[in-house]
């Protein structure tokens, strides 16, 4: 008896528009490149067009399980996360354990495919600041790899409730912008919020973006979105509501 261990769809998420659908996974493909770094050859190849920016949200970030994912084989609960490389323009793949494959392939998926650009996650740097203001304020080793779900976890015997992830960003961001109050009473201003000038002025010397900088326009751009962002006026203060909405009880 043959057995196909793959579950034989890919979930894409387009990041840009929030939203999420599925489609076959290519079984020829399957049968020639097996999983894993295979397919993710494979369908990178497909999906990221010759002399694509890796910086660009269009550069798909893939995440690929192998056929063994999920079953009690030897070591095999593995995934590897892939995409266009921002640092050298080639094929970049990362390997990593847990429990992340096997629940792809429980929920019923091989791939995962990432597009887009999403305004609010807990990998943009604002997400990851808020997060590391939760998980700091908690004294967890940095060592830790602790998760929102696993904070909520611990908290819930410190305040006797459930505790939702949602509600645990929001301390984070709280705290966050309490420190942003405190750097700008003491005399810190947007003019502060800058990069070395040898940035700017340095173009980069290999990689794909050699001979290219990061002009003073682009992140005077990328600043005033990240301020957005954080729901702070064009001089990087924190607005009235949203201290209200936030319950920060502290004024400049």
């Amino acid at each position: 008896m043959v057995l196909d261990f793959h579950r034989g769809t890919i979930l894409r998420i387009d990041l840009s528009t929030a939203s999420t659908r599925t489609e076959p996974l290519n079984m020829e493909w399957a049968r020639l490149y097996l999983g894993g770094k295979g397919l993710l050859y494979r369908y990178l190849f497909e999906e990221a067009r010759p002399g694509l920016d890796p910086t660009f949200p269009d550069n798909p970030r893939l995440s690929v399980t192998g056929p063994f994912a999920g079953t009690s084989v030897s070591t095999s609960s593995r995934l590897v996360v892939g995409c266009k490389s921002p640092a050298t323009g080639t094929i970049l793949d990362s390997y990593v354990g847990g429990s992340f494959a096997p629940e792809t392939k429980f929920a019923g998926y091989d791939i995962i495919l990432l597009t887009g650009k999403a305004d609010w996650v807990i990998n943009s740097p604002v997400g990851g600041q808020n997060f590391f203001a939760l998980k700091f304020s908690g004294i967890w080793c940095d060592f830790w790899a602790i998760t929102l779900e696993q904070i909520g976890q611990l908290m819930k015997h410190i305040w006797g409730r459930k505790v939702s992830p949602e509600e645990l960003m929001r301390l984070g961001e709280r705290i966050w912008n309490l420190g942003r109050l405190f750097n700008l009473r003491e005399g810190f201003t947007a003019a502060d919020d800058a990069l070395p000038s040898r940035i700017h002025d340095r173009a980069f010397a290999e990689g794909p973006a050699a001979g290219r900088v990061i002009s003073r326009e682009e992140f005077a751009t990328s600043l005033a979105e990240y301020y957005r962002l954080r729901g702070w006026n064009e001089n990087g203060v924190p607005t009235e509501e949203k201290l209200q909405e936030f319950e920060i009880d502290v004024r400049l």
